[in-house]
């Protein structure tokens, strides 16, 4: 057992990627997700509230059960603590550093954040956040950022135009080394196939999902392209009449309100976006 300053890092791991996939929707497990990040914030203020009445209190030197861990609080702390997660699980404690972590094994029930934490180095200084497969975990510093937790829509949205831009400007840049666009001309198909045009040398990651889970979808004559997410939904507006000339950009709308819209990038500029 360790006594350490009052600072308290909060973190829900293991959110799988379908969190995003259903962040436009009522779906059960984003409910759970929302409900684990709100027992999150209980948890918070009852341990903080402690920590400043009895200073002294001292860390687990291990990872161990809420249910377990309350048992060392005073009351009325203890029967205050919310002890599972919105799945249903235990919520474990432990200690890294000076700082005091609270963590759900999210609906996978395995921790990876739990297995980071205990690699770290002495010397090593906590991270801003963490990366697993997949960027699945969910981590609130608290009283200070969220990482990777419940997205909202505006957020998710942002994230689809920041891909989109990306996307557009690695073709931009390949077109200026070899004037042409990376060639596509059966329809809208996935941007994945042109990854081996653009990465590694264009872009390091080319992202071919949008925050729901669907295809980032390319279309290119060569002379002209388009690169489409399907919007929360992850379902096409309309058909996309391609044919020479292509494409129409009066066809699109401009700014947008509705999240399920196609979000689309076109010959180096959005022409039809979320305000």
């Amino acid at each position: 057992m360790c006594k350490v300053n009052v600072t308290l890092l909060v973190v829900a791991v293991a959110m799988s990627t379908s969190l995003l996939g259903a962040a436009a929707s009522d779906s059960e497990e984003f409910s759970e997700a929302w409900e684990t990040v709100l027992d999150l914030h209980v948890i918070e203020g009852v341990l903080m509230l402690h920590l400043e009445r009895t200073p002294d209190f001292e860390y687990p030197d291990e990872w161990v059960s809420m249910r377990s861990f309350a048992k060392t609080l005073s009351e009325p702390f203890r029967e205050r603590l919310v002890t599972k997660d919105g799945w249903g699980r235990d919520f474990f404690v432990g200690s890294v550093r000076e700082h005091l972590l609270v963590c759900s094994t999210g609906p996978n029930g395995v921790s990876e954040v739990v297995e980071q934490f205990s690699l770290m180095t002495e010397d090593e200084e906590l991270p801003p956040s963490f990366t697993v497969e997949e960027d699945d975990d969910i981590m609130l510093v608290v009283g200070d950022r969220v990482f990777n937790g419940p997205k909202t829509i505006t957020q998710l949205l942002k994230v689809a135009m920041a891909d989109l831009r990306s996307v557009g400007t690695a073709i931009e840049t390949y077109s200026i080394d070899l004037n042409t666009y990376p060639a596509q001309p059966d329809g809208l198909l996935s941007v994945g196939f042109i990854s081996s045009d653009l990465t590694p040398i264009y872009i390091r990651d080319l992202p071919v999902k949008d925050p729901w889970g669907g295809e980032l979808l390319y279309w290119s004559d060569q002379s002209s392209y388009i690169v489409i997410s399907m919007g929360a939904d992850r379902v096409l507006d309309r058909p996309y009449d391609i044919e020479p000339e292509w494409p129409d950009f009066d066809a699109f709308v401009g700014g947008y309100s509705d999240p399920d819209m196609d979000m689309v990038f076109a010959n180096g500029q959005f022409v039809q976006w979320p305000e």
